[in-house]
């Protein structure tokens, strides 16, 4: 009974993180070229390109983490961890 309970919980858990993720990376995956607008990935090719492979890394570690494998947690838990990593730097 409390075995159902908590692959239930995990399985909304995980889901839940898996679409807010996929929504995070889908927005700034948008925006970052806004970002850069007026030469600012001419001025900044590295850092632009860098932002594009993360959101895109996210949106795919989202995917992958409806899967609920470990290799999933484990790389979403990685972007994650970067995320708040450049979070924390910027502020």
């Amino acid at each position: 009974m409390l075995d159902d309970f908590i692959r239930a919980a995990d399985a909304v858990v995980t889901r839940l993180i898996a679409g807010a993720q996929a929504l995070v990376s889908l927005v700034w995956l948008a925006v970052t070229p806004f970002m850069f607008n007026y030469g600012g990935a001419a001025a900044h090719p590295v850092a632009f390109q860098a932002w594009i492979w993360f959101w895109l890394a996210g949106l795919v570690t989202a995917i992958c983490l409806f899967s609920a494998r470990l290799w999933a947690r484990l790389s979403a838990l990685a972007w994650n961890v970067v995320l708040l990593g450049a979070a924390v730097v910027v502020i």
